[in-house]
């Protein structure tokens, strides 16, 4: 969904104001984020799609604007850089999101193997890892609207 969704949401941004584009897209994924924490065991493949198609049109939203948004708060020569801050602080977020994965992996279900007898726990964790990234998601939507330029 994302790379339908990315170059429709780039042209849109370069008309409306990219801050908001890029709070709408923020605004879904944390949507789909807060729903993929209500996973359970029962949960419908159906409902778990519509949740995947609703993250990427966040994202897909969300990624093209926002480096709009930063693009157009820089001045020209500082557009190498500025770029490189942004793939930086993507590459830094996936990172820093892996490892609280793993954290909170190891906090509640320790070091043993995924197997059926321990789901409950690994459920648990998925459920609080995914409300803990839809919560930070939604404060970024806060703080987004709340200043949307340079």
């Amino acid at each position: 969904m994302q790379v339908f969704v990315a170059p429709v949401a780039g042209r849109l941004a370069d008309r409306v104001q990219p801050g908001h584009v890029a709070s709408v897209g923020m605004g879904l994924s944390a949507a789909a984020l807060l729903g993929f924490s209500m996973l359970c065991e029962t949960t419908p493949i159906a409902v778990i799609l519509a949740l995947l198609v609703l993250l990427g049109v966040g994202l897909g939203l969300f990624s093209s604007p926002n480096t709009t948004a930063i693009m157009g708060c820089v001045e020209k020569q500082f557009f190498g850089s500025a770029s490189a801050m942004v793939a930086m602080m993507r590459s830094l977020g996936m990172m820093l999101s892996m490892g609280a994965v793993l954290v909170v992996f190891a906090v509640i279900m320790g070091s043993t193997t995924v197997t059926p007898a321990i789901f409950p726990e690994f459920l648990t964790s998925v459920r609080l890892i995914f409300l803990a990234f839809a919560v930070l998601s939604g404060f970024g939507v806060i703080l987004s609207l709340r200043r949307n330029s340079c």
